[in-house]
């Protein structure tokens, strides 16, 4: 039995990451184990969509 290959993966929050990661999960069959993302120290919210931090936490959850 083969293992599936494991991945990381960057996160920005939006549609786009999302669909990246369920093509990754379930079309290329990758056990994506970390979600990589920049957040804004000052704001404490990710970079590019201004998402809070308890909602990333929220979206990182399997």
């Amino acid at each position: 039995m083969s293992q599936q290959p494991k991945a990381w993966m960057s996160w920005s929050s939006g549609k786009d990451s999302t669909l990246a990661l369920h093509v990754a999960r379930h079309e290329l069959n990758l056990d994506v184990s970390a979600l990589l993302v920049t957040v804004n120290a000052e704001a404490d919210r990710v970079a590019m969509h201004a998402v809070r931090r308890s909602l990333l936490s929220a979206q990182s959850e399997r």
